[in-house]
């Protein structure tokens, strides 16, 4: 599981980072980010309905693709909306989300 959910996802996610940041830098960031989110649930829903660990593999690659995609349209976005003296406050909110949700989800009942 460690695998899956650590090397398999990151290998992805760092590889496909890459040129999907230069694509945003050419493309609708927006559209990117849509797209990437569409692949990034499709994947992270696909993942609870795989049988096998073939097919779970596909999936988490499948997410780790989707979520590079988000992070290097975001900070641009951002980069363009918000001032250079507002602009760390800004990413450091857009960042603390992952923490925040984390945390929030440890304390929702089932």
């Amino acid at each position: 599981m460690s695998f899956l959910y650590g090397t398999v996802f990151a290998v992805f996610y760092a590889v496909f980072g890459i040129p999907l940041s230069r694509f945003a830098d050419v493309w609708s960031r927006r559209s990117l980010i849509s797209i990437g989110l569409t692949v990034w649930s499709a994947m992270t829903a696909a993942s609870g309905l795989a049988r096998s660990f073939g097919v779970l593999t596909m999936c988490r690659i499948g997410v780790g693709i989707g979520e590079a995609s988000a992070s290097p349209a975001a900070y641009s976005m951002l980069a363009d909306y918000y001032p250079p003296h507002r602009r760390a406050t800004v990413i450091a909110f857009y960042a603390s989300g992952v923490y925040i949700g984390a945390g929030i989800g440890i304390f929702s009942p089932h």
